[in-house]
């Protein structure tokens, strides 16, 4: 059972695999079935793969790896956590990329807000040259610097 759980057309398969550690159905459906919504939520998204994994070395209380990468256009998210346990590490997986998911669409839509004021003082600082009759290429940088910055302020 490889793949997201939707039918829908765009969706991108979740690729998992083992690691010194048999496969066992219950921890991939869960797996599956764990980070779907949050493999959906990612616009653009080309990649999907999360690794579960037996560590030898590893402390009593943290047996279990678990690591899952999210590729998507430009962007990279991966999170990996140790747990006594798969489902626990799977668990807190989910909310490490459900977390940098909504900052990543945060920063992304705040940047593109500054990016639309900065357009839209330019043009003020432009409107304003051209009533005074002054070309776009005379107003002095400070100048619209210090006006960008009154009102991002």
């Amino acid at each position: 059972m490889q793949g997201a759980l939707t039918n829908e057309p765009n969706a991108v398969e979740i690729e998992v695999t083992f690691r010194n550690l048999g496969s066992t159905p219950q921890a991939k459906e869960y797996a599956l079935k764990r980070l779907d919504k949050v493999v959906r939520s990612l616009p653009n998204l080309t990649g999907a793969a999360v690794e579960i994994r037996f560590d030898r070395n590893a402390s009593e209380d943290s047996d279990v790896v678990v690591q899952a990468t999210l590729a998507a256009k430009g962007t990279m998210l991966r999170a990996k956590d140790t747990r006594i346990n798969a489902t626990a590490a799977i668990d807190r997986v989910h909310d490490i990329l459900s977390r940098r998911i909504r900052d990543w669409k945060g920063r992304k839509h705040a940047s593109r807000r500054r990016d639309a004021v900065r357009h839209k003082v330019e043009l003020e600082v432009q409107a304003a040259a051209a009533d005074d009759g002054v070309t776009g290429s005379e107003v002095e940088p400070e100048v619209a610097d210090s006006i960008m910055r009154m009102k991002i302020h």
